[in-house]
């Protein structure tokens, strides 16, 4: 080899060892970045940490607040005649009283309520009882200084008094028997078992305070949930229409919320008829089906929800009328139809079948199962039996009825021409939750498969 190449083949090997140089030094310093995000993060949050560990010290029940009340002061004797013209306009608060023992012997302060504020004029109640006010003899209008304690404020003054302004304080929360499920906000995290805490002491029928942590829920819409305040174990009972229903809140799907849409849809099926429920969760319409005396075929793919299932069937002593299966939607429905095959009697029993399909954000892709089952059970003619499918889902709250109407005829691949569209709820300012009820056309059930009388021959 020349002199001249090796020189070169020494340049290029310099040149390869400075890009590698170069590499490592881009390499590291990566790494040197990614790990001081790291060490943010971290910083972050023991940041978050030790605020909660600071608020877990602040101790709600030492909170006090002192209310300014509009006060009429008369002689102790007068006090039942003044109650009796003031009782809708005085002070209304569970644990303290509208009359009280004046500093001036003898005599009683009756406390208006707080929203009449100003003494010259009492502006906010009614002008006769203003002038009934003015007409009392030894009478005097002050300002009494009321100190309220923890167990006579409400949650909402408790928490205003808590937290920073710019912290909203928790306006509601969902209630899932003895457990109540509330959604905070970030600003909000950081006095978590605080809040808890308080709704925990001010709702007596509460054992249990969780939050959701995540909006992500598991295929089975169970969302991700910490403790805040009270007893960790999540079973609880739901009291709903006069049914009882046995849950476990952390494990299986429930939204009180819908409690009257489930009465509402059973309201529509008769004694005799038949019920397919495809997402049946632990059974809310289930057990009020059943509890009409309708035959129900109840399927959940959740076998913690099916457990739940079994014993609300047991607990609402409903078991003879339902029958139930832990499998993946499409295959119930076929198993249901091929059953159906083989003893057509099990359908010449009832008059109409109910597909019920409360999974709102896929329901409408299962329709697709109907074409494949009604090509194993189709009919000479149009059958007597009528079936139904009331399928809930999500649409835009613009969204026009001919194009939900379009979006069910695309997963069942065929026309719908009885149906009938009903709101539910709204779920967010964009989004709404619909049922809609369609009949089954019947070119869909006559025109697939082998004909088939509607009989065991």
């Amino acid at each position: 080899m020349s002199v001249e190449k090796e020189k070169e083949k020494e340049k290029e090997i310099e040149i390869e060892q400075e890009q590698e140089k170069e590499k490592e030094k881009e390499q590291e310093k990566k790494i040197e970045i990614e790990q001081e995000q790291e060490n943010e993060k971290e910083k972050e949050k023991e940041k978050e940490i030790n605020q909660e560990i600071e608020f877990d010290q602040t101790d709600p029940e030492l909170i006090t607040k002192t209310i300014k009340l509009v006060a009429i002061q008369v002689p102790a004797q007068k006090c039942h005649l003044v109650m009796s013209k003031l009782r809708k306009n005085v002070l209304k608060r569970a644990k303290n009283k509208s009359v009280i023992d004046s500093q001036k012997k003898g005599y009683k302060l009756v406390l208006l309520k707080e929203t009449i504020t100003n003494k010259n004029t009492l502006e906010g109640l009614p002008e006769r009882t203003i002038k009934f006010i003015k007409s009392l003899e030894d009478h005097e209008i002050l300002i009494h200084e009321l100190l309220v304690g923890y167990n006579e404020l409400s949650p909402r003054e408790i928490l205003t008094e808590i937290l920073p302004e710019n912290c909203d304080v928790p306006s509601s929360f969902e209630t899932v028997g003895t457990i109540a499920h509330i959604n905070l906000h970030k600003e909000q995290l950081p006095y978590k078992y605080i809040i808890g805490k308080v709704l925990f002491d001010k709702n007596k029928h509460i054992k249990t305070v969780v939050n959701k942590i995540e909006t992500i829920s598991n295929e089975f819409r169970v969302f991700p949930m910490e403790v805040l305040h009270g007893d960790p174990n999540l079973e609880t009972i739901v009291n709903s229409d006069k049914i009882k229903f046995k849950l476990d809140f952390s494990k299986v799907y429930w939204n009180s919320r819908l409690g009257h849409e489930h009465s509402l849809l059973v309201e529509l099926f008769q004694k005799q008829d038949l019920i397919c429920d495809m997402f049946c969760g632990i059974g809310p319409f289930v057990i009020r089906a059943a509890k009409k005396g309708c035959t129900v075929n109840a399927n959940d793919k959740n076998p913690v929800s099916i457990k739940y299932l079994k014993e609300n069937c047991k607990i609402n002593k409903v078991n003879q009328f339902v029958s139930i299966y832990n499998l993946d939607a499409r295959e119930f429905i076929l198993k249901i139809f091929q059953t159906w095959k083989q003893n057509m009697q099990l359908l010449s029993a009832h008059k109409k079948i109910h597909f019920v399909m409360n999974l709102p954000k896929i329901s409408i892709t299962f329709l697709d199962v109907f074409k494949k089952a009604f090509s194993l059970i189709s009919f000479q003619s149009d059958p007597e039996i009528q079936f139904w499918v009331h399928c809930y889902f999500f649409i835009n709250v613009d969204q026009q009825e001919s194009e939900t109407q379009k979006g069910v005829e695309k997963y069942l691949d065929s026309k719908i021409e009885i149906f009938d569209i009903k709101f539910v709820r709204s779920v967010s300012p964009s989004k709404d939750m619909v049922r809609i009820s369609f009949l089954i056309p019947h070119q869909l059930i006559i025109q697939k498969g082998k004909h088939r009388k509607l009989s065991n021959n």
